[in-house]
């Protein structure tokens, strides 16, 4: 918390290229990461983050040139504003990455270490934007950061929580069964299957880092946990379809993946059930 209340406090001093090398810094890291990736595994796992950080990179890089060309406050608040958006969304594909690379699928697990450097590149990145924010607004409203941070996490603090192991343990089975998919199922059941496992197992593990000790803090659990329950609905229709057209998925597979969905489902639901009655009234 030192290191952040430091940025924060010395923003005004902050050069308007920092951020932009910060984030170089962060494309080097999870680049020299994801290049150690098997071919089979480029398309489902490499290829979105790529697209994604190549997508907040450009965002970085305008930023710098607005300033140059001294473009209008309001113009750059909301470039400022898809930059955090964009490391936001970057947060949950990083996170997939060290759920789906345990080892066993050829995808090297990434050294908690490492997870850890990135997570405070990545959080500083957030605090230099919102520096530059706070510059070009005086009265700009603070954001949460929380909501944009990423946090390191170990395979040892998510088997420690029910229901994010049982997330985990989704996505793995469903990923290593998705890259032996047939290609016309690429582009449609398949990436929108990850695309709910992933937003739930994300949505999921936000909503824990978060004791309420106010209203504030009980009503963004709230909705995480209800982002993440309804991802899972959502599974319910693509699953369905790629059970009934391709040959990937063994009966027991199915069976395995259907009751991780659902007990994934009513273990969050008792816990925001939990949640009204611990935390309602604060």
């Amino acid at each position: 918390m030192e290191q952040i209340m430091t940025i924060l406090k010395n923003d005004r001093r902050i050069s308007q290229m920092e951020y932009e090398r910060n984030y170089i810094a962060i494309y080097d890291a999870i680049k020299q990461t994801i290049s150690k990736v098997p071919s089979r595994h480029w398309y489902f796992l490499a290829s979105p983050i790529i697209e994604k950080m190549n997508k907040t990179y450009d965002d970085v890089l305008e930023l710098s040139e607005m300033h140059f060309a001294k473009v209008p406050k309001k113009t750059r608040m909301r470039k400022c504003q898809e930059i955090l958006f964009g490391i936001k969304d970057l947060n949950q594909y990083v996170y997939t990455y060290w759920v789906i690379s345990d080892g066993t699928n050829k995808i090297r697990s990434v050294p908690y270490k490492h997870r850890i450097a990135l997570a405070q590149m990545v959080n500083k990145e957030v605090l230099y934007i919102i520096g530059v924010m706070r510059k070009l607004d005086a009265h700009f409203e603070f954001v949460d950061i929380r909501e944009y941070s990423m946090k390191a996490f170990r395979d040892y603090d998510i088997e420690s929580v029910i229901f994010l192991s049982k997330l985990q343990k989704l996505n793995r089975i469903f990923y290593i069964r998705a890259v032996r998919t047939s290609r016309r199922f690429k582009d449609e059941e398949v990436t929108l299957t990850l695309r709910y496992m992933r937003d739930a197992f994300s949505n999921a593990y936000n909503a824990n880092n978060i004791y309420p000790e106010n209203r504030k803090d009980y009503e963004k659990r709230k909705n995480y946990l209800s982002h993440a329950i309804s991802d899972l609905y959502k599974l319910n229709r693509p699953l369905i379809k790629l059970f009934a057209s391709t040959d990937y998925f063994s009966h027991d597979v199915r069976e395995e993946i259907s009751e991780l969905v659902n007990d994934s489902t009513k273990l969050l639901q008792a816990l925001q059930a939990s949640d009204i009655q611990r935390f309602s009234n604060l």
